[in-house]
């Protein structure tokens, strides 16, 4: 790889047609976990609030998966506006105005993040987390993951 290759530090999903983003993908875990914390920055829709964009599907080594569905404003917002109930907002800086000052008004050019934790059945083995999108006009995007392991 060249060392002036940008490193990619986001792994968005969406079902906005026309597809240019995977619907889904799938993290391998492999232990028994207390809970996860996902680092998720967002483009969500203002039509879109209140209805699924995604899902977090927890997937086990036994029994059925457990699936935390991402709902505006319950526990998912957008990277320009934090307004989720769940998680905590990440600052990430600013975003660079681009002439269109309807876009972004005055109190909404910060880059956010929400920090989301998810709990899990620490009894079993957390095998594989898969990341969903599940609306048109939304992006799920997934900056970090962090596995808290179980006693």
């Amino acid at each position: 790889a060249d060392d002036t290759t940008p490193a990619k530090n986001l792994l968005a999903v969406s079902s906005w047609p026309p597809y240019p983003l995977p619907g889904g993908a799938v993290i391998p875990v492999g232990l028994r976990c207390e809970s996860l914390c996902l680092l998720l920055q967002n483009y969500v829709h203002p039509l879109k609030n209140y209805i699924p964009n995604g899902e977090v599907v927890l997937r086990y080594a036994t029994g059925e998966p457990d699936i935390e569905s991402l709902i505006p404003p319950y526990n998912l917002d957008a990277y320009y506006q934090p307004f989720a109930r769940a998680g905590a907002e990440v600052p990430f800086g600013h975003i660079a105005r681009i002439g269109f000052d309807w876009a972004f008004p005055t109190g909404m050019v910060r880059a956010n993040a929400n920090a989301l934790e998810i709990r899990c059945d620490p009894k079993r083995v957390l095998e594989a987390v898969e990341l969903r999108g599940t609306c048109s006009e939304g992006i799920i995007g997934l900056a970090g993951l962090t596995a808290i392991a179980a006693e």
